[in-house]
């Protein structure tokens, strides 16, 4: 379970000279804080209904098929990017994240100040290109380490051909 990972604080009660009250999950104070909590409990155990677009496209996504969620924005109080690629050791229903109900086994995460030098929209595009990309991906389950990754980012760029914007002939590229 996401919400209560190994070493995190559950949330409990304390018995004080006052009387018993509800312990936050965390360290925040907040008494409403569900940092931590399971809340799977929470959630309505029956299945979602799914929309006719919704059934067409999840008819057309193989068996077996995992997702990669990527997630990009700007957070006021970060002086530097912050970026986070996992891999999770199976694919996870993660609720309403994705659009139909698959698990997923990739999460992109990319958080940084607000700065319109930076555009972290075209960051999480190029992850997303990436992700699609059949030999990358393979490359992305195999992957051991960092320098994995930044390997086969490589190769999938050396295999790449950008062309400038403009109108194409569709039948005349490869």
């Amino acid at each position: 379970n996401l919400l209560s990972a190994p070493g995190s604080k559950a949330g409990g009660t304390i018995n004080t000279n006052y009387g018993a009250v509800d312990a936050p999950p965390c360290d925040c104070g907040d008494v409403d804080c569900t940092v931590g909590l399971d809340t799977t409990a929470l959630e309505d155990d029956a299945p979602k209904q799914l929309t006719r677009d919704e059934k067409d496209l999840l008819n057309k996504i193989p068996v077996g098929a995992e997702a990669t969620t990527v997630l990009v924005g700007t957070a006021d109080f970060l002086k530097a990017p912050v970026m986070a690629f996992v891999r999770l050791t199976e694919g996870r229903s993660l609720g309403n994240l994705t659009e139909v109900p698959i698990p997923v086994r990739f999460l992109f995460v990319l958080l940084g100040p607000e700065d319109e030098s930076n555009n972290y929209h075209e960051i999480g595009r190029a992850i997303a290109t990436l992700m699609a990309d059949p030999v990358f991906h393979e490359a992305a389950y195999r992957a051991e380490s960092r320098q994995d990754l930044l390997t086969s980012i490589e190769e999938f760029l050396e295999d790449s051909l950008v062309l400038p914007r403009g109108k194409y002939d569709k039948d005349l590229l490869l």
